[in-house]
């Protein structure tokens, strides 16, 4: 048996998950980025997405939206009647904030069967733990705030539940971006990943060995998101890169 990694083709069909009429609320924006989780529920045998999406406007604002297929390529935006956007509540936002979310199959208590890690809206009121039994009816309780964070509102990388991990104590990862001084030409600070564990989403800890992904130990002048899954006893974790040139607008664009 050998093990190798293949490169991906594109889908004919992209994109497969489309923006919104100029009218709805996901009209600029139906992207992987704030919001990013796509699992199948074996329970329902249903692929399900949740993404962050935004308007035409000139407001910074996000918000998750909730889609569902059958097969992952062909995704329907039910309309949940929740939240209102200019007046309507018929569109598919289930939570006015955004951040990733897991369903935890070993969860005693049904309300909390979905977790999420919640960011804004506004970046003021911090990072949060979010639960919910459908993945669309959702509650915020315990904010979450780790010293590494020093008062900050830090981008939230990835949220897994690692079931293969031994220690109890470290079966929920989280992965969240910061900033480092970079070794290449280019911007003075570049991005960092970190990893915090814990035995639920309101008690972590930062790992001793952060930043766990650095642009300095490879040849990327930057890196953006990623995913981290379990396998095999080991970790996969593909993530965005890439390097600066100029482009008119600054030094390095």
């Amino acid at each position: 048996v050998v093990r190798a990694v293949c490169r991906a083709t594109k889908h004919p069909d992209n994109p497969i998950l489309p923006l919104g009429d100029l009218h709805e609320w996901d009209a600029l924006q139906a992207r992987p980025w704030e919001g990013r989780s796509v699992i199948y529920d074996e329970d329902e045998r249903l692929f399900k997405c949740w993404y962050a999406g935004t308007d035409l406007s000139v407001e910074r604002w996000w918000a998750t939206g909730y889609a569902v297929s059958d097969d992952g390529v062909h995704w329907e935006k039910p309309r949940l009647g929740l939240h209102e956007y200019r007046g309507s509540r018929d569109n598919n936002i289930c939570l006015m904030a955004w951040g990733p979310i897991v369903k935890d199959a070993h969860e005693e208590n049904p309300a909390r069967r979905y977790k999420m890690i919640v960011k804004g809206p506004p970046r003021e009121r911090g990072i949060r733990a979010g639960y919910s039994a459908d993945g669309i009816h959702w509650s915020e309780e315990t904010r979450i705030d780790l010293p590494e964070w020093a008062g900050r509102t830090p981008d939230i990388v990835a949220l897994v539940i690692d079931d293969q991990d031994p220690d109890p104590s470290r079966r929920f990862k989280l992965i969240w971006q910061s900033q480092a001084a970079s070794n290449k030409a280019g911007p003075e600070n570049v991005r960092t990943k970190n990893l915090a564990f814990g035995p639920d989403l309101e008690h972590f800890t930062a790992s001793a060995d952060n930043p766990v992904l650095h642009p300095n130990d490879g040849l990327e002048q930057e890196n953006h998101f990623l995913m981290l899954a379990p396998y095999a006893g080991q970790y996969v974790m593909p993530y965005e890169y890439g390097w600066y040139a100029p482009n008119g607008t600054g030094v390095y664009g």
